[in-house]
C-alpha cells in the first residue's frame, strides 16, 4: 500500500483485479470498518454473519487443540466465501 493510498482505494482494486464481488475489513465482533461491495449486496449485514462464521471455526479449532483460525473457505454452489484474520482484532472478508 502506498502512503496516501485509503483502505477503501486498496479494497477496490482487490475488489476489481480478482473478481470479487464483496471485500471488507470487519473488526473482530462484526462491525463494518470498510468495504467495497457490488450492487445489492448488504455489506455491514454480510459482515456479522461471516464474522459469527468465524467465531464458529475457532471454536471448532479449539475443540480439536488446533490452535487460532488464520483463514477460512467456505465454498458453495455459487460462490467461495473466504475469511482470514489480519491479526486478534481484524478480518478481511472476500465473497
Amino acid at each position: 500500500m502506498s502512503e496516501g493510498e485509503s483502505l477503501a482505494t486498496l479494497l477496490g482494486r482487490l475488489q476489481v483485479a480478482g473478481g470479487v464481488d464483496l471485500a471488507a475489513v470487519v473488526s473482530i465482533d462484526g462491525f463494518l470498518i470498510e468495504a467495497t461491495h457490488a450492487e445489492g449486496l448488504d455489506a455491514e449485514e454480510f459482515a456479522a454473519v461471516a464474522t459469527n462464521g468465524l467465531m464458529v471455526a475457532k471454536a471448532i479449532g479449539r475443540e480439536v487443540e488446533r490452535g487460532e483460525i488464520e483463514s477460512a473457505i467456505f465454498e458453495y454452489e455459487t460462490g467461495t466465501v473466504i475469511i482470514n484474520a489480519l491479526d486478534d482484532e481484524l478480518v478481511l472478508i472476500l465473497l
